[in-house]
């Protein structure tokens, strides 16, 4: 009896809601209401039933059972078969991580009302309201990734830096995916916020179906992550990812309880745009650039050039040899073919004497004239005490210096 009024109910209020859904906006991967509070997709791939069958009443004792089913157990999700082949009904139930029981179960009753409605007599379909999500099928779906079909809904608005926006955005989905991935068969959920530099604090949310493996979740909201931002090509302020086994949000105000928020250190790379400007005082403009002996000396070798005839005649294309050598015509070459200006003439006459280098004339010692009138300096008188070892070591200009002192030690000495 109980059962009969679970059906007769599962007829009338579909229809009865039908007068208070929003207008829908169609999209390829399935149809949305006028705000997105829900978004369906009806398949056709595992074919249609009629009114009456088996399948009709497995599916319908299957989906009003799933309210009452849901437990803190259990972690807001739920998947369960009801009847055999070629009439079993596979039917998962979703709700987002953070909330709270009653809300879960009010949320997966009013989705499977309106998901039976716009889907009737198709044996494979899902919804995806904003707290929840309700799938079914025919075919198995327990424990196998599936990201198709597919809905990006961005909101309206832009950020007020959509580059460093984005900085921030796809680190923090990374982080909260491979946090939800981490999770158990009971939950496989993430949320947290991070702040932009000198913008919007962006909260986030992604979530999988607690029945595929860590690999296959992080799969999926990576592949989430990488299609935004959409065929827009701009981030906005908000976005939803839905697909049938995980989903992703993010927004700029929190959208869930604050006891499931916690703050994600991400380190954003510093943009071209947010590097502070040099100044330089004009204090450091004036200020000389010193060069060290050794940095000098290096320059002055590496550019010296060979201007040497003799040296740059088998390497006239070296950086060190000079451009300007002279360069004798063939006519004046086969006269004289020592010439030292006739390298040319001899680099394509294999077989002609090479001049030999002349020594540089050395110039014999110049004696330097002595003045008679002048006579040589005497000889330094001997150092006595603390100026005998160190006398020894300094130079002449340093001697003659002790040598004046002494004078003047020697003379105040007489006066005494």
């Amino acid at each position: 009896m109980v059962s009969s009024i679970w059906l007769i109910l599962f007829f009338i209020v579909p229809t009865i809601l039908d007068l208070f859904v929003a207008p829908t906006i169609a999209q390829d991967d399935g149809p949305c209401t006028q705000a997105a509070e829900y978004c369906w997709k009806c398949s056709d791939t595992a074919g249609s039933y009629t009114n009456g069958i088996m399948y009709q009443q497995n599916l319908y004792s299957l989906l009003s059972s799933f309210s009452s089913s849901i437990t803190t157990q259990n972690s807001g999700f739920y998947n369960y078969s009801l009847g055999d082949d070629p009439n079993k009904v596979n039917a998962i139930a979703l709700c987002r991580g953070d909330l709270r029981l009653e809300d879960c179960r009010s949320c997966v009753s009013d989705s499977t009302q309106i998901l039976l409605r716009n889907c009737s007599n198709h044996k494979d379909a899902i919804l995806w309201a904003r707290p929840c999500m309700v799938r079914y099928s025919q075919n198995l779906i327990f424990g196998v990734k599936e990201e198709d079909p597919y809905h990006y809904l961005p909101s309206k608005d832009n950020p007020s830096n959509a580059e460093a926006f984005g900085l921030v955005l796809t680190p923090l989905l990374e982080i909260l995916s491979d946090k939800a991935a981490l999770g158990d068969f009971r939950e496989k959920f993430a949320a947290g916020h991070a702040t932009v530099l000198g913008g919007e604090t962006i909260y986030a949310l992604v979530q999988c179906t607690p029945d595929i493996d860590k690999e296959n979740c992080s799969n999926c909201l990576k592949n989430s992550i990488s299609a935004m931002p959409g065929d827009q090509g701009i981030l906005m302020q908000g976005a939803r990812v839905l697909k049938p086994s995980c989903n992703i949000r993010y927004e700029v105000n929190m959208f869930y309880e604050s006891a499931a928020d916690s703050l994600v250190n991400v380190s954003a790379p510093v943009t071209p745009a947010t590097l502070a400007p040099v100044t330089l005082s004009k204090k450091t403009l004036l200020e000389p650039i010193t060069l060290s002996k050794k940095t000098l000396t290096s320059a002055t070798r590496a550019t010296t050039a060979t201007t040497d005839p003799i040296t740059c005649s088998r390497a006239s294309t070296s950086p060190k040899c000079s451009s300007n050598i002279k360069k004798k015509p063939p006519s004046a070459c086969e006269a004289n073919p020592t010439d030292r200006d006739c390298y040319n003439y001899r680099d394509s006459n294999p077989g002609t004497p090479t001049p030999t280098p002349t020594p540089a004339p050395v110039n014999p010692a110049t004696p330097t004239p002595v003045n008679p009138a002048t006579p040589a300096p005497a000889p330094l008188p001997p150092k006595k005490g603390r100026y005998v070892a160190h006398y020894q070591k300094i130079s002449h200009l340093q001697r003659t210096k002790y040598a004046v002192k002494d004078k003047l030690r020697r003379k105040k000495e007489r006066r005494k």
